[in-house]
Formats: C-alpha cells, sequence, structure tokens
C-alpha cells in the first residue's frame, strides 16, 4: 500500500505547475530559453507565466500568485530576497539621424525640451527614469507613453524623438543601426534582473530546479 501510495503521489506532482512572474525585458528575451531547459527535465510539469511591470510583480509576490519572479532592483524591500542574475542597462536611443546623436556626454536637462517616448508609469525602467528626473529637478511631458516596447521603438526609428528602454529590448535595433545610444553618462543608468520571492516561500524541488537553470545559464553574469 506505502508503494502504491508514493507512485500516486509521484503521479500527481509531475503534473504540476508552477507559475512564475517576469516583467517586460525578462518575458520577451530570456524567459522561453529557460522554460524549454526546464521542459527537457520535466516535460509534464506546467509553467505559467505573468508578464506584468515591476509594481505588478511585487503585489503579485506579496499575494502569492507567483512562486518567484524575474524583476529589476526592488528597494527597501526587507521581505523580499533579491537574487541578481542579469546585468543590463537603460539606454537613451534615437533614430541614427537624430541630433542628440552627434551629442557628447549628454546630461538629463538636455532632455527637458525632448520628444520623449517612454514605458507607461508602474514599470521599473520609467520609475527609475523618473526618479533621475525628479533628483535633476527636470520636469518631462512625454509624447509618446506606451507598454508595448515595440511601439516604441517604431516611433523611434521614425524619428519621433527619443525612447528610455533596457538595452536588452533594443539591442537588435542597436546592433543593426536601425537605432543609436545617446551617450548620456552622467546618470547611474545600470540594473540588475533579479530572481524576486517572498523571504517566507517554501519551494518545491521544480522551482528550485527552474531557478538552478537560470542561476546555471551562461547568459547569467553571477
Amino acid at each position: 500500500m506505502f508503494d502504491e501510495v508514493e507512485k500516486e503521489i509521484l503521479f500527481i506532482s509531475e503534473r504540476a505547475t508552477i507559475t512564475i512572474g517576469a516583467n517586460i525585458s525578462a518575458g520577451t528575451v530570456l524567459l522561453k530559453r529557460y522554460i524549454d531547459r526546464f521542459a527537457e527535465q520535466y516535460p509534464l510539469i506546467k509553467v505559467d507565466v505573468r508578464v506584468a511591470g515591476s509594481g505588478k510583480l511585487r503585489k503579485m509576490i506579496y499575494d502569492h500568485e507567483v512562486d518567484f519572479a524575474l524583476v529589476e532592483d526592488l528597494v527597501r524591500e526587507s521581505n523580499l530576497v533579491q537574487v541578481p542574475f542579469y546585468h543590463d542597462q537603460i539606454v537613451f536611443v534615437a533614430a541614427p539621424d537624430h541630433p542628440k546623436t552627434k551629442k557628447k556626454d549628454l546630461k538629463l536637462e538636455d532632455f527637458a525640451e525632448e520628444n520623449m517616448l517612454l514605458r507607461d508609469k508602474g514599470v521599473g525602467v520609467r520609475d527609475k527614469f523618473d526618479q533621475l528626473m525628479k533628483l535633476r529637478e527636470v520636469e518631462i511631458e512625454p509624447s509618446w507613453q506606451s507598454s508595448n516596447t515595440r511601439a516604441l521603438i517604431n516611433a523611434a526609428e521614425a524619428g519621433y524623438g527619443v525612447a528610455v528602454l533596457p538595452y536588452l529590448l533594443a539591442r537588435d535595433e542597436i546592433e543593426c543601426g536601425r537605432l543609436a545610444v545617446l551617450d548620456v553618462r552622467e546618470a547611474d543608468l545600470k540594473r540588475n534582473l533579479n530572481i524576486t520571492y517572498h523571504k517566507e516561500k517554501i519551494f518545491n524541488k521544480w522551482v528550485e530546479d527552474f531557478i538552478d537553470i537560470i542561476k546555471k545559464d551562461e547568459l547569467s553574469f553571477c
């Protein structure tokens, strides 16, 4: 009877579900490679994904709607464990013929009168941009606001203004020469992507193995 119960538990558990939160960067570029590798080990385990901004992901973690989330730094969060796994940078990008591509060592004040193409509020990149501008006492009224990164990239390529995006999401356009990175050096534009979860969270074997796949991936920096 014990052997039969053990087999039944294994049968049920191998059809379990893990739920992962991801910001736009991780959900768009990185997460598929991790899911594919996990599926090679556990083809019967279902992986649900919730892609959202950092504010919503933070709430999902506290409400236990996700097992963990892949998200940029969440400051002043003593109840959360944040393990960096990928280093990225926020970039100011524009069409190659934009006047600011010819200038060096741009300051944040130089963008006060610029047509800015920004993510919606509540997204990590937008929140960091707003914090930097607030510190410099620079007021920005964006020309475009969107939750759709592709819309902002297309607008920047078309010459509508300067977009502020994670390098990870604009990498293809930058490397192909369709977008140029502006020379903004004065601000701290670096950011980490972290494996983030509540400090009281108890993981099962499959969640632990998924996290291990992320940590061991060659794209990870630590």
